[in-house]
């Protein structure tokens, strides 16, 4: 089965497109691979860095609440 595309319209400052473009002739791939490898390298990183907040914020909340044990700011084992 073939993956569905779309299509959508990107406005940037002329030097901005001039700048990718150069970048994509360096590595021999088309503007379009270009920008979509680009988009999933942010998008991937957001996605970590959010999931890796949200962990530390669940186990914040667990400690206060006495649920989990933890490792002290000093690197010591937390009473328990």
């Amino acid at each position: 089965m073939k993956s569905q595309t779309v299509q959508f319209c990107l406005r940037m400052p002329k030097e901005a497109y001039e700048q990718a473009l150069e970048v994509a002739r360096v590595f021999d791939m088309s503007l379009n691979q270009f920008f979509l490898g680009a988009i999933r390298s942010y998008v991937d990183s957001q996605l970590r860095e959010d999931v890796i907040q949200s962990a530390v914020t669940k186990t914040r909340e667990a400690r206060r609440a006495g649920l989990v044990n933890g490792a002290s700011p000093g690197g010591k084992s937390a009473p328990g």
